[in-house]
């Protein structure tokens, strides 16, 4: 058995009244001797009194079959996992007509679920103990009351509720418009007076909620705020992590790339250590961690580093970090999870060099990303063409700067690139190239550094052109 299906046997078999059930003690017995000898385990026999040898040997050999089921598509322990086992051999005594090991089952099985707060599974739970006294004719020595099991069938559907219409306030705050994301928002404050009845899972979401609402707003403070809270709502729960990894690590990755925007250097360097730490502090997790959510949480490392370099002006590291991810995406390509991480990498390591006048390397750059599969992120393609622009400005090409500029102006005319600091950065370009005078050209930085800084604050997008501007004035 591995480490992970270990773990999961001894978390699993404690839920069995008296943790020193035979089968148990057998399991530590044999897990802890190095070397196997017939003598050995039968002195274990005399030791612990133990006369059901074979009985004892069947239920373990039962029960690693089942720890192996249910850790079988990856390692992580989630609920779902834990409870499986529990729901086959619920079926399979009820099969045999051996009811009250059957309900014994769901028992075990709704404890797991109330601990981890999976309601859905849950409801199923009750649902078939429910069956279970109809076929009974409700026998009270092995089923508890039938309006003891209606009653929290009755609250969980008010928890069920309180989950839809969340789920439902989220997908509109996120797929709306800058007016029907009010009306979504007005519904998710009317629930602050069930806050403190929502299971923790939900407070998470409802965080979640408020944050994608102040982030469509343009308000990143508070958005990162109610990130901070949801993350600090997980690290409050470990054991929910497993069943919302993804969730997780994605809460993470937007509260430091908030963070780095808002320029609050101690709540970045703050957040981002604990971020770092994450393997050690969830070492099990992590261990069991599926490969693909591993390589996205060391990709969203590598970003955060360049950005952090370019927001800092500390540059020397940005051509250990590029290797490092790039390291990663050759052996990973295919599993890591959005790869528009990776050619966000490439990108801000090409502007670095732009800035430290490595044009070389930073071309170089742009040719990997040009050898890359095409990107349907217009944004991150929208800012590869300025890069490029800004390269044969700097490299003093002028009539390829001309017809470039005049080229994007056709095209953005038609599709118009979501970012204002792009058009601002075009025109810019356009401007300088047609004024030769340096003292025009100085005015025209200035005029139009301040108005950059504003654009970068206070909407989305990828590079800082602010700082190339900054380096001409």
């Amino acid at each position: 058995m591995s480490r992970t299906e270990k773990r999961h046997f001894k978390l699993h078999n404690q839920i069995y009244k008296g943790k020193n059930k035979d089968f148990v003690k057998l399991f530590d017995f044999l897990n802890n001797i190095k070397v196997y000898h017939g003598e050995t385990v039968e002195s274990f026999w005399d030791k612990n009194n133990i006369k059901r040898k074979n009985v004892s040997i069947a239920y373990l050999l039962d029960r690693i079959t089942e720890t192996i089921y249910s850790t079988g598509s990856h390692g992580l322990l989630t609920a779902k996992k834990m409870i499986e086992p529990h729901i086959k051999s619920f079926h399979v005594y009820l099969k045999m007509q051996l009811l009250e090991l059957a309900y014994k089952e769901l028992d075990k099985a709704e404890q797991i679920a109330n601990k981890y707060e999976d309601i859905v599974i849950l409801f199923e739970i009750y649902e078939l103990k429910r069956h279970v006294i109809e076929i009974t004719d409700y026998n009270e020595e092995i089923c508890e009351p039938e309006a003891a099991i209606s009653q929290k069938r009755s609250e969980l559907l008010k928890k069920i509720t309180h989950q839809e219409n969340l789920i439902d306030i989220l997908s509109n705050i996120y797929k709306g418009t800058p007016d029907t994301i009010d009306e979504a928002y007005s519904k998710l404050i009317t629930y602050q007076k069930y806050y403190d009845e929502l299971l923790i899972p939900d407070k998470i979401n409802a965080n979640i909620c408020h944050f994608f609402y102040h982030y469509m707003k343009r308000n990143r403070s508070d958005a990162s705020t109610f990130l901070i809270n949801a993350i600090h709502l997980w690290e409050d729960n470990p054991h929910l992590i497993p069943n919302y990894i993804s969730g997780y690590l994605t809460c993470w990755h937007n509260l430091l790339m908030i963070l780095l925007r808002l320029k609050k250097e101690d709540l970045v360097l703050e957040y981002y250590e604990m971020f770092k730490k994450l393997p050690q502090k969830h070492r099990e997790m992590f261990n069991d961690l599926p490969l693909n959510l591993e390589i996205g949480y060391y990709i969203t490392l590598n970003l955060f580093d360049i950005k952090y370099m370019i927001s800092t002006e500390k540059y020397k590291e940005v051509q250990r970090v590029t290797l490092e991810a790039k390291r990663i995406f050759e052996r990973y390509s295919a599993l890591i999870p959005t790869q528009d991480r990776y050619y966000l990498i490439l990108v801000y390591a090409s502007y670095a060099n732009l800035l430290v006048q490595n044009y070389t390397e930073s071309e170089h750059l742009l040719a990997q990303l040009q050898e890359l599969p095409p990107l349907l992120n217009e944004n991150i393609n929208t800012e590869i063409e300025i890069l490029k622009l800004l390269l044969l400005y700097e490299t003093g090409n002028k009539s390829l700067v001309l017809s470039r500029t005049r080229s994007l102006h056709r095209k953005w005319k038609i599709n118009l690139p979501t970012s204002q600091n792009v058009l601002h950065i075009i025109d810019l370009i356009r401007k300088l190239h047609l004024k030769t005078n340096q003292e025009k050209h100085s005015t025209l930085f200035k005029t139009v550094y301040e108005e950059a800084l504003h654009i970068e604050n206070t909407t989305s997008h990828f590079l800082p052109f602010s700082k190339w501007i900054a380096q001409k004035i």
